[in-house]
């Protein structure tokens, strides 16, 4: 299920001429992108490497062997990605459209030293390291519904990522992606992620005096909801600026880029925000689990 909320579609943009990025400036520009589908999304990708220098990708829905298209969309840019679709294809024939993915392109010219850190093995998170000063996390996570399914796979897809923010606990920690849910205390999935960001002190900078004031869109339907998100160590988010949802023309994805800027004076400096943390234990409250959804599934 995705959160539905009342905003209205803000006027279409059209796509402005590319520009590229001025190196000599003392910022690193982001944008997180999701794809929807790597043939929906390449255009705007593109696009988007022409202005930003960091980009966290999800749903690519490309297969592992398919990875090398990420590569292909601007020289400029080198890449890691992960696959959703490896355990469905080990299956045999494929019965359904593809799904999931997550990736990270950085322009080459940043002159950063950039690293795999952590992939997970169901394509949900990829986490590189520049510098060994930050880490970036592209997420793509479930979609919010009222079971217990969900709850565990989020809670699981927690430990893993606070299992890496504990193996490099002085580094500036940058999460972004689609996390499909909205960030109020009325919904489950922003409830569980929310108590690891409180944890590792990451701060939600999602601007709410947006123009657009939404990330996912069905025009159709009517549905509009922020859903793609940005967080980042408390110690570092007052050298986040610009942070914007990119709403332009020209983009077949069901989701608008968010795009921001970053001092890039945090990679020449040692970083240490104090964080120290006991690893914590995810595991079921029952007691405080709805009694009516379990009545309902084990037909008691």
């Amino acid at each position: 299920m995705i959160g539905i909320s009342n905003r209205s579609p803000a006027q279409k943009m059209k796509m402005k001429p590319f520009r590229i990025v001025d190196m000599a400036h003392n910022t690193i520009k982001f944008a997180s992108y999701n794809l929807h589908g790597m043939t929906n999304g390449q255009s705007m990708l593109r696009h988007l490497c022409q202005l930003y220098d960091i980009i966290p990708i999800q749903e690519h829905w490309l297969q592992t062997s398919e990875l090398h298209k990420i590569g292909t969309i601007d020289n400029n840019f080198a890449y890691l990605a992960v696959s959703s679709m490896d355990d469905k294809v080990s299956t045999g024939i494929m019965h359904s459209r593809p799904f999931g993915g997550t990736g990270i392109l950085w322009r080459k010219s940043l002159g950063v030293n950039v690293r795999l850190v952590h992939k997970s093995a169901n394509g949900r998170s990829i986490t590189v390291s520049l510098s060994d000063k930050m880490l970036i996390t592209s997420v793509y996570l479930p979609c919010q519904v009222s079971s217990v399914d969900y709850t565990v796979e989020l809670s699981n897809i927690c430990a893993d990522l606070e299992s890496v923010m504990d193996a490099h606990a002085n580094c500036v920690h940058l999460i972004a992606g689609d996390f499909n849910f909205e960030c109020n205390d009325v919904n489950t999935g922003y409830r569980i992620f929310n108590s690891l960001a409180v944890d590792w002190q990451l701060k939600c900078l999602d601007n709410y005096d947006d123009k657009c004031g939404y990330t996912y869109f069905h025009d159709s339907l009517g549905h509009y909801s922020w859903l793609d998100h940005l967080f980042v160590s408390s110690s570092v988010a007052a050298e986040v600026t610009d942070f914007q949802i990119l709403d332009l023309g020209g983009n077949n994805s069901d989701h608008h880029p968010i795009i921001w800027s970053l001092q890039n004076s945090i990679l020449s400096i040692n970083v240490d925000h104090g964080h120290q943390t006991s690893k914590r234990v995810y595991k079921q409250h029952w007691d405080e689990a709805d009694l009516m959804l379990y009545y309902s599934a084990t037909g008691t």
